[in-house]
């Protein structure tokens, strides 16, 4: 994969980043998802269901998400040389 920079502030953001915060994000959020379910149907079965569906499918729309939104110019403004 590469690394290729994309703006954002002062500094770039490679294709890294956007993949690492989004294993992080899908940690929080499948652990906190698998709880409710646990907590709904109380079988571990379903837990490990919910998990192998929820991590797959969310984390390639999260980073497919990610990378859409950098290649949106809007809202975006030139950082000034000084």
């Amino acid at each position: 994969m590469g690394d290729s920079l994309e703006s954002g502030g002062s500094m770039g953001v490679t294709k890294s980043r956007s993949l690492m915060k989004a294993v992080c994000w899908r940690a929080i959020a499948t652990l906190t998802g698998a709880m409710i379910v646990f907590f709904l149907y109380g079988e571990f079965e379903a837990v490990g269901k919910f998990m192998i569906a929820d991590i797959s499918l969310k984390m390639i729309f999260y980073y497919a998400h990610e990378r859409g939104w950098s290649m949106v110019k809007w809202g975006k403004v030139p950082i000034q040389a000084e």
